[in-house]
């Protein structure tokens, strides 16, 4: 099989180095709401925090918080913790300890658990840029903008012919290779499909590559899938589903978030994280074992800055 890929890419190749250097020191949207996740562009700035730090399109956080730091050389400085509003406000006791920030190099948020008994960076970087004269702008680790996909409707697990459109698969079934042109994920995120049910989310599966079984089958029948993102929405469907769950019903869609992962949990809690690069809603009547495309959006990428 020839697995579909493409290289990670960071916004700035000196960034690469310092955000490894950071992670081996360190360690719900019930609609899947977009629009949800938009900030605009929020300060947080006061005599006693010379830096301005803005970010945007930062969602707020239900479970877990973020905390900026200032990396120097293979020292990490906390500023602080803090959360989002539904507004785009920043919210949380930040200060500058111990550090100048021009002294600083990178500039770098994570998310943390709550509560979080580990001083040390959880390593789930979600911003982070070069400190250059002063000032950086702050970017999301993985580069979206080359990711491609598509997915086919299918029930594998069940063997009989039947409810063939209750199954979501990322595989091509021409040649049984990989449907998903995404990187490997990278340390402290998981990728995760999600099917979108008449507006109510429903997983189906974490995943750290295109090629492989994901790390769930809950829904699956007796004859489980093939080696490959995706699954058979049969049986042991949680409340208010019904099974088996038609998509090909025209009010259904499918979904590839990023979220992120800290030994196995989401510091975020079960729900879909807020960045979501790949969806396609599922047409009404649509055949099964047949591909679709996935369509690429950047909207939910957050970003930041901060400046002395």
């Amino acid at each position: 099989m020839n697995k579909q890929t493409m290289p990670l890419v960071l916004g700035v190749v000196a960034i690469v180095i310092a955000v490894v250097g950071f992670v081996a020191f360190g360690g719900d949207d019930d609609e899947m709401d977009d629009a949800a996740a938009s900030t605009s562009n929020q300060v947080a700035q006061s005599e006693e925090f010379p830096l301005d730090f803005s970010v945007d399109n930062l969602e707020p956080l239900s479970e877990g918080i973020y905390e900026g730091w200032i990396v120097r050389g293979d020292d990490k400085f906390t500023f602080g913790t803090f959360n989002t509003t539904e507004s785009g406000a920043i919210e949380g006791d930040l200060a500058l300890d111990g550090v100048e920030p021009q002294n600083g190099d990178m500039v770098v948020v994570t998310i943390e658990p709550v509560p979080d008994d580990d001083p040390e960076p959880s390593g789930v970087i979600i911003l982070a840029g070069e400190l250059m004269d002063g000032s950086a702008d702050l970017a999301f680790p993985v580069d979206v903008s080359g990711f491609s996909g598509q997915y086919i409707l299918a029930t594998p697990s069940d063997g009989d012919g039947n409810n063939e459109t209750s199954g979501i698969w990322f595989v091509d079934p021409s040649d049984l290779t990989a449907s998903l042109n995404i990187p490997d994920a990278p340390d402290g995120w998981v990728y995760e499909g999600w099917v979108v049910h008449q507006g109510q989310p429903i997983t189906s599966g974490r995943f750290t590559s295109a090629v492989g079984a994901d790390q769930f089958d809950g829904f699956t029948g007796p004859q489980g899938g093939p080696a490959f993102p995706g699954e058979d929405y049969l049986v042991n469907l949680p409340e208010p589903f019904t099974e088996p769950l038609m998509l090909a019903d025209g009010a259904s869609m499918v979904v590839i978030s990023i979220e992120p992962d800290i030994n196995g949990v989401d510091p975020t809690g079960d729900g879909p994280a807020q960045v979501k690069p790949l969806s396609a809603a599922i047409a009404e009547g649509a055949a099964d074992h047949e591909l679709f495309d996935l369509s690429l959006s950047t909207d939910t990428i957050p970003s930041g800055s901060a400046s002395l």
